[in-house]
């Protein structure tokens, strides 16, 4: 009888896969989708724009997206955030799949636009949130970035690469001169130093003789599953890491985003890091790791001290440096003009 019943089913179930892979197929969207899509944004984009994808797993619209314009701001959530979006005027919002039907009616978005394809639909937004009146990740070259010991403090002043770098292998010169060659050069020169008498690091190769991760910089990062562009903050023991950003003009409300890459987070015995934020030389907020998975964020009121001028500054330190893998980033507020 069973058997019977399985010889019977066998056909039925065989069907019903492919009437699903059908369905499926029809609602992925084609390269010409994609093309169409990204010649709408580049018509329409503006200063001030960002560009969102949902769903987030959606990559290969990405690579048509962009690509005239060079387009750099565009998000990876998995919903659409409202903290994500004020250093922003407008939000270009490509949804297909699941994504494709929902109901996006956020009161921090107006609807200005929306165009429907067969499996894709755009819409533009423009954005009524907060404003981002200064975001540190946008600021990171005017920053200074120091080394504090119990006896003196060590300045981190090269810049290359969107970081402040603190341990040079070479000279600024010798790096410099790295810098500006080709990888496949950068990697000949490391083989002929290798067989010479010099240390691996010191010979450069792709780094050209910067540390692998003694820096502080912008940097897209895993964390909560999601790439996110933020301040790579890597503690150095013994010294406390602070970076300063200098005569910042104070809104309403101060944001401090932090988290833990995942890779660090699967990590079980990691040292906790323990973070400080100074507004001149006055202790705002501090903390001690480890965090939640994934992006955090403290909203700082700074609304009695609205108008006025601070450095801001973070410090950050942990006993040891294995897997402390610290990002940040911040922005100050204001109502949205």
């Amino acid at each position: 009888m069973i058997k019977a019943f399985i010889i019977l089913f066998l056909p039925v179930l065989a069907l019903f896969s492919a009437l699903v892979q059908i369905l499926l197929i029809e609602e992925v969207p084609t390269p010409e989708d994609w093309k169409a899509a990204a010649l709408q944004v580049e018509k329409g984009w503006e200063e001030g724009d960002v560009l969102l994808v949902l769903p987030h797993w959606a990559e290969e619209g990405r690579i048509y997206l962009g690509r005239q314009r060079n387009q750099q701001e565009q998000l990876w959530l998995k919903e659409v955030e409202e903290r994500e979006l004020a250093p922003y005027r407008r939000l270009w919002l490509i949804t297909a799949f699941s994504a494709l039907d929902r109901d996006y009616t956020y009161p921090y978005l107006k609807l200005q636009k929306q165009i429907k394809f067969s499996r894709l639909q755009i819409s533009l937004f423009q954005i009524k949130t907060v404003q981002s009146l200064f975001r540190m990740s946008q600021q990171i070259e005017s920053a200074r970035v120091e080394r504090i010991f119990v006896d003196h403090q060590e300045k981190c002043d090269f810049w290359a690469q969107q970081s402040w770098h603190c341990d040079l292998q070479k000279s600024a010169v010798l790096t410099r001169q790295c810098l500006g060659m080709t990888v496949d050069a950068r990697w000949q020169r490391k083989w002929e130093c290798l067989n010479g008498s010099e240390e691996s690091l010191s010979c450069g190769g792709q780094y050209c003789g910067l540390h692998p991760w003694s820096y502080v910089g912008v940097v897209y990062k895993e964390i909560g599953n999601l790439p996110r562009r933020c301040i790579w903050f890597h503690p150095q023991p013994p010294a406390k890491m602070r970076i300063t950003f200098p005569q910042v003009k104070i809104g309403r409300k101060f944001r401090l985003f932090f988290g833990t890459t995942d890779q660090a987070f699967r990590v079980s015995d990691r040292s906790p890091v323990e973070f400080k934020l100074f507004f001149n030389h006055e202790v705002k907020i501090k903390k001690l790791q480890p965090l939640p998975f994934g992006w955090n964020h403290l909203d700082l009121d700074t609304s009695n001290q609205k108008g006025t001028i601070r450095d801001i500054s973070l410090e950050i330190y942990t006993v040891r440096s294995e897997f402390a893998h610290f990002c940040f980033d911040g922005e100050m507020l204001a109502p949205r003009d």
